[in-house]
């Protein structure tokens, strides 16, 4: 019987307590959200700017974009895990800073291989057309308010 990474089982471990801690924590939470992926989203602030993931804090919900090699969807649900179990929703430079450092630590010097599988095993196959919340929707031009 295959399981599923949402399903209870023995979690892939680097040896390093920090990394593990953070690993099982983003893996907690990744458990109790739902994870949709997306082709696109736009950052609801700067409309023109695209970004890798969206985290929804009343929803319980994640969006991210699979855009491989560089960004691919388990590295994004490792940043918006990261945002979650940091209690950063908030952006800022500092803080966005601080995620990225600690990801990029994280996913290309500690974390196993076995450890980026069972992230990517979060990331539905398909896209879907849902909106993150506090999307902004565009009036096309001659529509009433």
């Amino acid at each position: 019987m295959i399981l599923s990474a949402t399903q209870e089982e023995e979690l892939p471990y680097c040896g390093d307590r920090g990394a593990d801690s953070v690993f099982r924590r983003v893996v907690h939470f990744l458990r109790t959200t739902k994870v949709y992926r997306k082709d696109v989203i736009f950052d609801p602030h700067r409309p023109r700017c695209q970004l890798y993931g969206r985290i929804c804090r009343g929803h319980k919900e994640v969006f991210v974009v699979h855009r491989p090699p560089h960004y691919p969807a388990a590295r994004n649900l490792l940043h918006e895990g990261l945002h979650a179990i940091h209690a950063i929703y908030e952006s800022g430079v500092g803080r966005e800073t601080a995620i990225e450092n600690l990801e990029n630590k994280l996913w290309c010097e500690l974390l196993t291989y076995k450890q980026k599988c069972f992230l990517g095993r979060f990331v539905p196959r398909h896209s879907v057309k849902k909106e993150p919340c506090h999307t902004i929707k565009k009036n096309n031009a001659g529509e009433g308010s």
